[in-house]
């Protein structure tokens, strides 16, 4: 483009064709830049660009699937609407952020659905907080010029197993990671959450004598089908949210909020989990 320059091109870094360029605006965009005073505030993800992307199955060496065109329904009209609801509450809300060169404006959310199916996946995806550690945001983030809290469902993958499985009243009390009962060390407990994470590939006793009622969905790569439950209740807990005039960032399973307004938070983050599931969940902060 005439108003952008190359500063550097070398040989890609990815193993595909091609080299990896660097751009910087030209002299008569630099001109216009200064003669509107435009800044790193003014510059934010355009409003018109897509929500909802569907992306196709990997295949094996794929670091990320590609996009795929699909035919607009009722259902993708709604998931749009809720998401065009969402961006446009946060690009109004006081947001600050004073981290390195992180832009306080990239705040665009997309629900990105996965496998070729709206039944699977869906996470939302975007926004310069889900970029940063938890540290990182606690001290750098400012919302309504208040310090954040981060609000946390715990043991959500578990807890979604038992609903999927109708076994809601079989849940074990309580730490769900906790194996020590079968033999497993409590230190082991981070990694007992990390294989769950992974909807537990490999099978194991003290996981199937802890977890019967839902062991065989466990195995049964339900992962990205539990993902779409997850998102569905994160983007109800943050168009409710918008009710009480509570701006939240999401981060998967998690809300970042004003202190000011963690209790309501808390709250609106169990009854949407007790409404999607029948199940009243643990939300840590």
């Amino acid at each position: 483009h005439k108003n952008f320059r190359i500063i550097d091109q070398d040989l890609n870094v990815v193993p595909t064709e091609g080299v990896q360029s660097t751009l910087a605006p030209g002299p008569k965009l630099l001109s216009r830049i200064e003669r509107f005073g435009v800044t790193e505030d003014d510059i934010a993800w355009s409003d018109e660009q897509e929500p909802i992307v569907l992306r196709s199955t990997k295949t094996p060496g794929q670091e990320v699937a590609e996009a795929v065109e699909y035919a607009d329904t009722q259902q993708t009209d709604t998931l749009r609407a809720e998401m065009n609801s969402i961006n446009a509450y946060l690009a109004e809300a006081d947001i600050t952020c004073d981290y390195g060169t992180v832009n306080p404006q990239d705040r665009y959310l997309r629900r990105i659905f996965n496998n070729g199916s709206f039944d699977q996946g869906g996470r939302l995806y975007g926004g310069f907080w889900q970029r940063m550690t938890s540290e990182e945001r606690a001290e750098h983030i400012r919302i309504n010029q208040d310090a954040v809290v981060e609000c946390d469902y715990g043991q959500m993958s578990l807890l979604l197993l038992y609903a999927e499985a109708g076994a809601q009243e079989d849940i074990p009390e309580g730490d769900l990671y906790d194996l020590s009962a079968y033999g497993i060390p409590q230190e082991c407990r981070r990694g007992i959450k990390k294989t769950v994470q992974a909807i537990i590939n490999s099978p194991t006793l003290p996981t199937q004598n802890k977890h019967s009622k839902v062991y065989m969905l466990m195995t049964s790569n339900i992962g990205m089908q539990l993902f779409r439950k997850e998102s569905d209740i994160l983007v109800d807990v943050l168009l409710t949210l918008q009710k009480y005039d509570v701006v939240a960032l999401p981060i998967h399973d998690a809300v970042l909020v004003a202190d000011e307004d963690k209790e309501t938070t808390i709250t609106v983050m169990k009854e949407v989990f007790q409404k999607h599931t029948g199940i009243i969940p643990e939300v840590t902060q």
